[in-house]
């Protein structure tokens, strides 16, 4: 009840009093008795809107605040909120707007740039972002809030040094928070500071024990470095927060992470899901989907969205097809957001293209506009949910027609990717339910090579690249993350079969190396049958130097990919585990496409077997050898342009059915036939 003789504004003072302490029940009746006396009320209807915003009411919250600006339009808190209803209803560019229009009309208002800031980085613009929360520190320096999100800015523009300071700083006024030291862990991790990394990740697991974002780091760094001590207990608490998210809800562990670990498809799809649809909501695409309409040019306008268009597995891989595109019939755009290596691959990838747009420095709707702008018809994603992905630009649809390919090996789950490129390997007819995309199965392998990858002329000897001469040499050269217990325990076996052999692993770091030696001690094998290969100075170098291991081992939940294919070009027979998912599933599909069907393996059993008959019977791996010299140009996998006529058949099949106006559905490209090489 109400005391007739109260004013509006001594209501609107008892409900702010019952606000502050979190009581919006209480407080709502009494603003909406203040606006019964007074509709005009500013403040009533901006609090009745903020008590809305905090309920999760964000239509009543923007219309309440809105109609507040329209009473009283200088007060800058009243922006500054509409823009936080704005954001939550993924209208973030209005969001950036009103908070712009906040500063403008009190510059002395901390909470503006503070919220300036967050809108910014998440719509990609990380330098505005670091801009907008350094403009709130000064306007307030002793605000934690505000240095816990500048590191985190600092972060994603990789300047991570300063970054940890800020964390640590924030550390001193909040020893307990967990979220802090997860934030301090991603930056030490990305600093390539791995063990400070794990302190910090159990740390924040230790004050949160059902912290599934710190458990899902936490377990990706114990698989990094090989600290595989009680990873499996990490992992439960990662899946139990799977287990329990309800419809709509995003789970912690990103898809990336869960393709790593996990090898089920069907829960990759649930994590894929639960993260494309909070994207999808979080944003209002710029544009409608463009409707079918006969084209003035005669060329298809393909663009390609990559982070990677350096000196990288993708960049590598993708070199070869730019080359090999037919620019007669299509306009090939690439749109680059990662950064320049000064390195031959980028600029071969340059030169290949009609067209090479960095893109680094765009938000993602600007960078969303000009993909759109550019008459985009065919937009290709080449990182998926990878590190450093932006999808934010594919889910404003700056194209009619977006397809996901190469750089994730699953579905993205993402409700604006209308198309998967796959093969009939790793995505077996049974699994065709397990994508959100339309799936798109080439002949022969999905994974695209470069025929003109060179391989240098001359390199180490054995003893040189620290083998031992005469010793059978088992290689892997996948990074340590891959490495997991279950193979782990194979290649010992293995080893444990084969006297004097030694397997030759990629280096990852001092402590990656020495607990994989510890966990070969721990399996009764010598740690100094592991020998590490560390970096050399360009790809032909490395190529020549893997030449001389006698057989490759692929690893289980992720295989090798670029790794795997780069083994066979330098000469290496490799063999594969046929795993339960795509990340698991690629070896074994470029072991088909360059004729070794033979080394693909139904079981871990039957992998063993034949890398301890292969490494006993020396004249079987040389016609193995001999074979995949033969069959390297002969056979599909490395026969780059075969697969450009192949990719670009698949995007002229996806082109006609949208001009047709037919929705996205399953596309089987037949193999052509054999083309020259030029």
């Amino acid at each position: 009840m109400f005391d007739k003789g109260q004013s509006a504004d001594d209501l609107v003072q008892r409900g702010l009093a019952l606000h502050k302490q979190g009581r919006l029940a209480e407080a709502r009746p009494l603003y909406a008795a203040a606006l019964a006396s007074d509709p005009g009320h500013a403040e009533a209807l901006h609090l009745m809107g903020l008590a809305a915003y905090q309920q999760g009411d964000f239509d009543e919250a923007l219309a309440r605040i809105e109609a507040a600006i329209r009473q009283r339009p200088g007060v800058a808190k009243y922006h500054s909120n509409r823009g936080n209803a704005l954001k939550e209803k993924g209208r973030l560019e209005e969001a950036i707007a009103a908070y712009r229009q906040a500063i403008a009309l009190d510059a002395a208002f901390a909470d503006a740039p503070f919220n300036l800031g967050v809108a910014l980085r998440e719509a990609g613009d990380a330098p505005g972002a670091v801009r907008a929360f350094q403009a709130a520190l000064r306007l307030n320096p002793s605000n934690v809030d505000t240095r816990q999100n500048l590191a985190t800015a600092l972060y994603s523009l990789g300047r991570h040094d300063q970054s940890i300071d800020l964390f640590r700083e924030v550390l001193k006024a909040r020893p307990n928070a967990a979220e802090v030291h997860f934030n301090l862990s991603q930056t030490l991790e990305r600093a390539g500071r791995y063990a400070e990394a794990i302190a910090e990740a159990r740390v924040a697991l230790a004050l949160a024990p059902a912290y599934a974002a710190a458990a899902a780091a936490l377990h990706f760094l114990m698989r990094r470095c090989c600290a595989w001590e009680g990873m499996s207990e990490v992992a439960a608490v990662v899946d139990a927060n799977i287990d329990a998210a309800g419809p709509g809800v995003r789970v912690a562990e990103t898809p990336f992470l869960n393709v790593g670990r996990c090898d089920d498809p069907v829960r990759n799809l649930a994590v894929a899901r639960s993260w494309g649809n909070a994207l999808a909501n979080s944003v209002s695409p710029l544009f409608e989907r463009r409707p079918p309409s006969p084209r003035a040019e005669g060329r298809i306008r393909l663009g390609y969205l990559s982070s990677d268009m350096q000196s990288h597995a993708v960049g590598q891989l993708m070199r070869g097809l730019l080359r090999r595109h037919d620019h007669g019939r299509f306009h090939v755009s690439v749109y680059s957001y990662g950064r320049d290596d000064g390195s031959a691959y980028r600029q071969d990838i340059v030169r290949a293209c009609d067209a090479f747009l960095d893109i680094r420095d765009l938000a993602h709707a600007d960078a969303a506009r000009r993909i759109h702008a550019d008459g985009t018809d065919i937009l290709v994603d080449l990182n998926g949910w990878t590190r450093g992905h932006r999808l934010a630009i594919c889910a404003y649809r700056p194209a009619p027609v977006q397809v996901g390919f190469l750089g994730y090996p699953g579905t993205t789950g993402c409700p604006f990717i209308d198309y998967a490129i796959v093969d009939s390997v790793v995505v077996p007819p049974a699994h065709a339910g397990l994508f959100s995309e339309a799936l798109v199965f080439l002949p022969d392998c999905y994974l695209v090579t470069d025929d003109g990858q060179a391989i240098a002329g001359r390199g180490p000897s054995r003893a040189e690249a620290g083998l031992p001469a005469d010793a059978f040499v088992f290689c892997s050269f996948n990074g340590p993350a891959k490495v997991e217990p279950v193979m782990f325990d194979a290649w010992m076996r293995i080893l444990g079969a084969v006297p004097g052999s030694v397997l030759w692993l990629r280096h990852g770091d001092d402590l990656a190396d020495a607990n994989l030696r510890a966990e070969a001690e721990r399996r009764g094998v010598a740690g100094d049958r592991l020998v590490f290969a560390r970096a050399v100075p360009g790809k032909d170098d490395h190529l020549f130097r893997m030449g001389l291991a006698d057989l490759g081992l692929d690893t289980r939940i992720y295989n090798g990919h670029t790794t795997t294919a780069d083994t066979l070009w330098a000469g290496v027979p490799v063999v594969a585990l046929e795993g339960r998912h795509f990340a698991s599933r690629v070896a074994v599909s470029c072991l088909k496409a360059v004729g070794l069907d033979e080394l693909a393996t139904p079981t871990l059993d039957a992998y063993e077997a034949l890398a301890i008959r292969l490494a006993c019977r020396p004249d079987e791996i040389g016609r193995l050898r001999e074979r995949l010299a033969a069959n390297r140009l002969a056979f599909p996998l490395f026969d780059t342009a075969r697969f450009a006529r192949h990719i670009e058949q698949a995007f002229e099949t996806m082109w006609r059915r949208h001009e047709g106006g037919e929705r996205p559905s399953p596309i089987v490209v037949p193999p052509c036939r054999a083309v020259p090489t030029p």
